[in-house]
Order: C-alpha cells, then sequence, then structure tokens
C-alpha cells in the first residue's frame, strides 16, 4: 500500500499577467521532495482546455509556452517561472510576445511525461491545471534570455 500524504505534489499557486510581465508559481505542496524533472505548460487561447496529464498546449491548439524544470523542488517549496527563467524553453514554445486583452490562459505543472501520471508520481494528480483565467490587459512581458543548463538541454531533448 502507497503512503500518498509522503508523495510530492505539484500544484500551480498563482499565474500573474500585467502590462510588461508573465509569472507562474508552482509549488509542491506534498510531503517529499520533487527530485526528476518535470514539464510546466501555459496554454494562451487553446482551442481545447487542458483537462489532464499529456496534454501539451501544442496538442490542444492556440499559442503556448513551455518551461523544463530540472532542479530538485522541496517540499513546500513555491518556484517562480517567467520568460526569463532558466528553465524556460524557447524551443517548445510559440509565443508572439504580445497577450491581448481577454485571452484564456490555462497552465499545467507535470504537464508531460512518460507515464500516465506526466513525469511525477504525486499524491494528488488532479490539481495540476489551474484556470481558465482571463486576461484584463493586453500583456507583453519582456524576457531576458540567459544561458540554459546543460541539464536542461539533455531534458529538453527527450520531452515526450
Amino acid at each position: 500500500m502507497h503512503n500518498y500524504s509522503s508523495q510530492p505534489d505539484l500544484v500551480v499557486e498563482a499565474v500573474t499577467i500585467t502590462a510588461d510581465s508573465l509569472e507562474l508559481v508552482v509549488r509542491n505542496a506534498g510531503g517529499s521532495a520533487v527530485v526528476d524533472g518535470f514539464w510546466v505548460d501555459m496554454y494562451i487561447n487553446p482551442d481545447i482546455a487542458p483537462t489532464g496529464i499529456n496534454q501539451t498546449w501544442k496538442t490542444n491548439g492556440g499559442d503556448g509556452l513551455v518551461w523544463g524544470v530540472t532542479d530538485p523542488l522541496l517540499a513546500g517549496e513555491s518556484l517562480t517561472l517567467t520568460l526569463s527563467s532558466t528553465y524556460y524553453s524557447p524551443d517548445h514554445s510559440q509565443f508572439s510576445g504580445t497577450i491581448a486583452a481577454g485571452s484564456t490562459v490555462y497552465a499545467q505543472v507535470d504537464a508531460v511525461g512518460p507515464a500516465l501520471y506526466g513525469a511525477i508520481l504525486e499524491a494528488d494528480e488532479n490539481n495540476n491545471i489551474s484556470g481558465p483565467l482571463v486576461t484584463t490587459v493586453k500583456s507583453e512581458p519582456t524576457a531576458v534570455v540567459g544561458i540554459t543548463s546543460p541539464f536542461l538541454e539533455k531534458f529538453i531533448a527527450v520531452r515526450p
């Protein structure tokens, strides 16, 4: 019998979109650390709203942003993702640079992986999606593109 209370539990804690910024906060609400890499997808005006694992922004249509988190996330710890984050993967994203006011946005943590539960076995697999959020302002978030770590490059190469 599994003790799921001691498992990690990834959740989207907040999505904030302003005129010049975009932030996505993910948190490990579970009882143990996430030690393996996982994907975070943001869906911008998807044709189909995400409802579960292995539905990437690309499979659901619209535009999308992708982050590949490769560092551990301890129990209770949060991580803020932006377009300037070293985890951001422009190669897996499709983004014009503008999110129109009135856009519908969703975010999913542990969005895709080789297993039916994504990449991370969690205490609750049903709380990984946030949204819909309808934007109230036109957003043109800026990014400072940093150096991608070699670990992220290897992780990116194996995105399902």
